[in-house]
Formats: structure tokens, C-alpha cells, sequence
């Protein structure tokens, strides 16, 4: 049994699509991404069911064992959403380890800059409507309702977290970068991992892109009118399809117009980041024996 906790943007709806339920791999997924988000994820601390949620889940994991497939779960919400500040990431946990104590757990880090980059853009793509500098640097009033925070990136915690929950052995981290250097030897390594086999080439493809940052600095104006979400609850309109609109604009608008936003963007999430997470990193590297320095991470 492997659990894939996330973290977000890390290649995790290509992993979904293409490894965890590939049979190919020795693999299968046998829940939906909604019924793992009802019965793990939503539910209030005081309305969990904890036999029903085991009940369920066991089910579909007897299932997948007839068939001679290794059982995988993934979710990146399960590491906590990064626009609540993963407020219920422990509870989370707790869930996990009490329905699957003997399963294996995936966690997939990336540079922070690279990683908060794609979260602020996403931010914006569900109907964000805070400049960078705000979203990154909430202020001290900020405890009522959750909202980002920095803390969520230091790796080190939630993998000590995972540690405590399912022991190191049974915990795996990867890097982000290494899928990048090597996607075939990064796929191998999750398969055994996770009680499967190499299923040889997979396809080579975006799952979910970023929105460019000229998207980003079109639509973060017309969210507060146009697209109500849970991160943005006071909007007016609930313009479902607004991002994809605007997606149309990288077609029209020169490309060395778009290179430049996303070159000023980048800038301002490096500025906001710098120094922030060097110690975390040096605490991740210590636990997992990862080289995160040769991967560009910043290190104390």
C-alpha cells in the first residue's frame, strides 16, 4: 500500500494519470480523487467516522489484492492545501495512520521558489485576488481564517511528522529536480517503492501547466468581480472557465512581452523567499540523505 501525500505541484496529476493506477506498473488506484477528499479530507474533526472510513477503504484495498496489484493512494491535498497554510495537515495524518498502519508513504519536495511560483500562480488561477507580496507575507492579524503560510514548505516538519506516524523506513521522499534529470529512473524507483515494477517508457507530457505569468497579471484584477471560489468567497460572478479564456492571450501577445512578466514574477517570489527556508533544507537533507544542494536548493 503507498500513499502519495504531495506535495502540490510536484508532478502529481502525472503521476496520476500515468503510474498510479497503471497496471502496467503492477499498479492500481482503486479510489477517486472525491471520495478520497470526502472521507479523509473534509470531514470535521468531530464528524469523522473512523470505522466508516476504514471500512471503505479496506474494501477497495481487498479488492486490488485479488487482483494481484499493489494499492496506491494520492492526493497532494493530503499534505495539506498550501492556500489554507495545510491548517489540518496533523489531522490528516492521524486519519492516515490509524485506516493504513502498515503503509508505505511518498512525499515529493521541489526548490521553494520553483514550488511557490506555481502555488501563487494557482492561487490566482482558482480566483486569488492579493499581490505576491501579500499572499507570501501574511501579517500577524491573519489566524481567524487559514491562510498561507511559509511554515508549509519546511519540508523537514512534515517528513518528521510522517517519521513519527509510519517510522523513516517507510517513508520515502524525492525530489522534484530528480524527475527532471531522469523521469524513467524516478518512475522505477516509486514503482518498487511501492510493491510494483518498472512499466517501461511512459508518455512525456504537462498534466495541468501553469498559467503564464501574463495570465496571472491579467486575471488577478478581474477575480474580484468575475470568479468566486473558496479562496476568494465575495466575488460576484463564478466565471467557471475564465483562466482558460485568458490562456488565449500567450497566443496573441509576443513572446519576449510574456518572457519578461515571467522573469519579473520570478524575481519578486525569489526576493520574498530568500534565506527563508536554507536552515529547513539543511534539517530535510540530514533526514533523508537527499543532495538537495546539488539540486539547487538553498542551504544554511
Amino acid at each position: 500500500m503507498l500513499l502519495h501525500i504531495g506535495y502540490h505541484k510536484t508532478a502529481t496529476s502525472w503521476l496520476q494519470r500515468h503510474l498510479f493506477g497503471n497496471p502496467d506498473a503492477g499498479l492500481v488506484a482503486p479510489w477517486s480523487i472525491p471520495e478520497v477528499t470526502g472521507r479523509l479530507i473534509r470531514p470535521h474533526p468531530l464528524d469523522w467516522d473512523a470505522d466508516a472510513a476504514t471500512a471503505f477503504f479496506r474494501d477497495g484495498r481487498e479488492r486490488a489484492e485479488g487482483e494481484g496489484l499493489a494499492c496506491t493512494l494520492s492526493n497532494e491535498e493530503l499534505a495539506g492545501n498550501p492556500h489554507s497554510g495545510a491548517f489540518n495537515c496533523t489531522i490528516i495524518a492521524e486519519r492516515l495512520a490509524r485506516i493504513f498502519p502498515d503503509a508505505r508513504v511518498l512525499i515529493v519536495i521541489r526548490r521553494q521558489p520553483d514550488l511557490l511560483l506555481s502555488t501563487y500562480k494557482q492561487f490566482v488561477t482558482r480566483g486569488g485576488v492579493l499581490p505576491a507580496e501579500r499572499y507570501f507575507r501574511p501579517g500577524p492579524e491573519a489566524f481567524r481564517m487559514p491562510g498561507f503560510r511559509p511554515e508549509h514548505f519546511e519540508f523537514d516538519r512534515l517528513i518528521g511528522l510522517y517519521h513519527r506516524h509510519f517510522t523513516p523506513d517507510r517513508v520515502m521522499v524525492l525530489p522534484y529536480e530528480a524527475m527532471l534529470a531522469d523521469r524513467d529512473a524516478f518512475v522505477r524507483h516509486i514503482a518498487g517503492f511501492a510493491g510494483g515494477r518498472d512499466p517501461g517508457p511512459l508518455p512525456d507530457e504537462h498534466v495541468r501547466p501553469s498559467s503564464s505569468a501574463l495570465t496571472v497579471a491579467v486575471q488577478r484584477p478581474l477575480n474580484r468581480w468575475l470568479l468566486r471560489d473558496d479562496v476568494n468567497p465575495a466575488a460576484p460572478l463564478r466565471l467557471h472557465r475564465l483562466n482558460d479564456r485568458l490562456r488565449g492571450l500567450d497566443r496573441v501577445v509576443p513572446a519576449g512581452v510574456i518572457a519578461r512578466l515571467e522573469r519579473r514574477l520570478r524575481a519578486r517570489v525569489e526576493d520574498l523567499t530568500r534565506g527563508r527556508f536554507a536552515s529547513s533544507n539543511r534539517r530535510t537533507a540530514e533526514l533523508t540523505g537527499l543532495p538537495l544542494a546539488a539540486h539547487g536548493y538553498e542551504m544554511a
